[in-house]
């Protein structure tokens, strides 16, 4: 998946604001919560070494510091984190490229130990991320409950096959809950 494809996808998925006005949200807690769907085209690119990797293209590219996917949320761009590039957090975790290995880890935030891999590389992150968006987004206005879990092991599974499979099963559970 390519940073514009990710982007436009994305956008699409936000609310509409009068759902969410209609599911009790205040009128800037709407246009926040829609705002975390938004990535914003950079005026020009940030010049980091993406790695040939999506997530990183897209950081490069594009703006996204205030896209929240459950409880990720973007840096507006990418940290040196030892011999990683920290690109979100995860509450108080980070998740990280890791140069040598060009993956994806979730490194515990006291110890700087992995705490899962989180993906092989970034377009597929990305499209896991997608599926989980779907879900929260869902949340805000269709009446799915964020602990429906039946629901939630749904997105699960198909953000695992997103991922490439079973190794990434604690990094989905991290992000749904489930």
């Amino acid at each position: 998946m390519d940073p514009s494809e990710f982007a436009s996808k994305l956008s699409e998925l936000a609310p509409e604001k009068s759902k969410l006005l209609s599911a009790d949200y205040g009128d800037d807690e709407a246009d926040r919560f829609i705002d975390t769907f938004r990535c914003i085209p950079r005026e020009s690119a940030l010049g980091i070494e993406t790695h040939d990797d999506g997530l990183l293209e897209l950081m490069d590219g594009w703006d996204i510091s205030n896209v929240e996917i459950g409880s990720l949320c973007f840096l507006s761009e990418p940290a040196v984190l030892n011999r990683h590039l920290e690109v979100a957090s995860i509450e108080s975790d980070q998740l990280v490229f890791c140069t040598e290995g060009k993956d994806y880890a979730l490194l515990d935030h006291e110890s700087g130990e992995v705490l899962c891999r989180a993906s092989h590389d970034g377009r597929a992150l990305l499209k896991a991320l997608l599926c989980i968006a779907v879900f929260y987004s869902k949340t805000a206005v269709d009446g799915i409950e964020v602990d429906d879990d039946l629901e939630a092991l749904k997105v699960k599974a198909e953000s695992i096959s997103q991922l490439g499979g079973e190794e990434f099963e604690t990094f989905c559970t991290t992000l749904l809950g489930v």
